[in-house]
Formats: structure tokens, sequence, C-alpha cells
């Protein structure tokens, strides 16, 4: 066994998600960051993509919940997982 082998397995416990672009790929990367409990920081080079691609991941949301496959109280917890910045 490695002498490291233990810490870096300790140590690397994922707490934060950023992805940068906001996209169609990078805002699939960030919803399902955000919907599997992870704190998520989406960054894009300015405030309309930003905006669009947040509104992608709150209308990919809102369509499920829609057909009940996320309830609306799992839609606002998503939704407080995600931050947007530039």
């Amino acid at each position: 066994m490695h002498y490291l082998e233990g810490v870096i397995r300790d140590s690397m416990t994922i707490q934060k998600v950023g992805v940068v672009g906001a996209g169609l790929m990078g805002s699939g990367i960030a919803q399902a960051s955000a919907q599997s409990g992870y704190e998520t920081i989406l960054c894009e080079i300015n405030e309309p993509l930003l905006a669009k691609g947040v509104r992608r991941i709150y209308d990919a949301w809102d369509i499920m919940a829609s057909k009940q496959k996320l309830t609306h109280d799992q839609v606002e917890v998503n939704r407080s997982r995600l931050h947007g910045t530039i």
C-alpha cells in the first residue's frame, strides 16, 4: 500500500463543483451536479450567456416537476445549490 493512499482518499471529498461555460454541455453538467447534491458554481464570460444557461437548467427542472419526476421542493433545493458567476 502506498503511504499516501489513505490520505488522498480521505482528503478528496467533493464539496463544490465548478463548471466553466454555460452552453448546452456546461449547463447539463451543472444541472446534474446540483441535482446530485453538490453546491455548483456555473461560470460564463458575460451575463446574457450565464442567464441563458441558468434559464435552460431552470426550464429543465420545471419540466421534470410537471412530469412528476421531481417535486417542487426538490426543484427549489436544486436551485439553491446552483450559483452563477462571470
